[in-house]
């Protein structure tokens, strides 16, 4: 929030721009500049440009994320798991205090199979690294006290599970997201890659992903913005820290506790229900969230900025307070500057060779000298095939093809080591 004040307060044009993963990331960005606005409107008087802010997705490859039958076979052997059994999979940061509490789920889990009684067994695996020993205590403890008849299991990279293998074993993807950090949610979109149906909140990018083709979006409560003050002050004068602050607000976000429980029942009883969700969730992964599919959306915002930059005057474009051109903050330094006018020149006789010269001053250990060594060579080539009439930097430019301002950095250094001479 602090960087959106900064931001209004920096060089901005229109043809600046933030992606902006979901309409909810770009709704609490238009509201933050909102109050910036008006307070620096109400100070100064005025307030630059807004960038634009386009909704683009974030993207995967769909192909890593496949269900294997051999991986999913693997792992409910592995943990006795049979084929008719449900498992519920979660893939997360395992943070309660900056992804989600997890005793609501493992509430609503624990009285679906009490529903369900002996008709089906339930089994949650959290897959990912407990942020802290806080973290693990919270999960541990939930899950003792109240998956009383529901397995529950953690797995990470480090046990040799990988995520491929969980997405393969699992019947259903969790994703009860009840926390501010939460913009976009990834893992749900990796979920519909592997073809698993989905049960999240409905909340932030979640609305955007996950559709009722693809699975069930259980409904959220809040507090109001007035009922969430404290948190907001507090945090501010650094009463609380950036934990206490989530957490307090994910404390205050009820996901619908019979709704969540209804559709992991349902869900639990349907292979065929499981089976349809999961072909759709595939088929959206694969047409909208591929990277194949999202760079392309990048691109094309890319060259809308830049259409605009080019129809701007290049005087605008030399705004930028932190970095003028250098020649031209020390325009009063040398006794003359080339210009676009400047004087043909001719070659000189060579006692050294350009690449001899650049390598004793050593331009090549720069990882970004000011010119490439054969550029320079191309460059006082064509001068000499002029002979002595000699070419300026506008012929030369012409006869090479290159940009007139390369042509003339390359005179300049040309002058500088004897390679060249003036004609007049």
């Amino acid at each position: 929030m602090e960087g959106m004040y900064h931001m209004r307060h920096a060089p901005q044009q229109e043809w600046d721009g933030i992606i902006c993963t979901s309409p909810a990331v770009r709704s609490s960005l238009q509201y933050m500049f909102d109050r910036v606005d008006s307070y620096l409107l109400d100070r100064f008087g005025k307030v630059p440009p807004r960038p634009q802010l386009p909704v683009i997705p974030l993207g995967v490859n769909t192909q890593d994320f496949a269900a294997d039958p051999q991986l999913r076979a693997a792992l409910r052997s592995e943990n006795g798991w049979g084929e008719d059994d449900a498992v519920f999979l979660t893939v997360a940061r395992l943070a309660p205090h900056v992804k989600f509490d997890p005793i609501p789920f493992f509430i609503a889990l624990e009285a679906a199979q009490n529903q369900l009684g002996d008709r089906k067994k339930l089994h949650f695996v959290a897959f990912g690294i407990y942020a802290d020993q806080y973290s693990e205590k919270v999960y541990v403890d939930a899950a003792r006290k109240v998956l009383k008849s529901v397995s529950f299991h953690q797995f990470d990279e480090s046990q040799k599970q990988t995520v491929r293998k969980c997405l393969s074993g699992a019947d259903v993807f969790a994703f009860p997201i009840d926390n501010l950090q939460e913009s976009f949610g990834l893992a749900p979109v990796e979920a519909m890659s592997a073809g698993l149906p989905i049960i999240a909140s409905d909340w932030d990018g979640l609305k955007e992903t996950v559709t009722e083709e693809v699975g069930f979006r259980v409904q959220t409560l809040t507090t109001s913005g007035a009922q969430s003050i404290p948190e907001g002050v507090r945090y501010n004068k650094e009463v609380i820290n950036y934990a206490q602050y989530s957490t307090n607000l994910s404390a205050q976000v009820e996901i619908n506790l019979p709704e969540m429980i209804k559709a992991i029942v349902r869900l639990a009883c349907n292979k065929g229900l499981r089976r349809k969700f999961g072909a759709n969730g595939l088929k959206r992964a694969k047409s909208m969230y591929d990277w194949s599919v999202v760079i392309p959306q990048m691109q094309s915002f890319w060259k809308e900025l830049s259409e605009i930059r080019t129809a701007t005057s290049a005087k605008m474009l030399d705004m930028h307070p932190f970095a003028p051109p250098p020649m031209d903050y020390a325009a009063s330094f040398p006794s003359q500057q080339m210009g676009a006018d400047f004087v043909k020149c001719r070659a000189c006789d060579e006692t050294h060779t350009i690449s001899d010269l650049y390598r004793l001053r050593r331009y090549q250990d720069l990882s970004h000298p000011f010119e490439h060594v054969e550029v320079l060579e191309r460059v006082f080539a064509a001068i000499k095939e002029a002979q002595n009439g000699g070419a300026d930097v506008k012929m030369t430019s012409a006869q090479l093809r290159f940009n007139p301002v390369t042509v003339a950095r390359c005179y300049v250094w040309l002058l500088k080591y004897g390679f060249i001479e003036r004609t007049g």
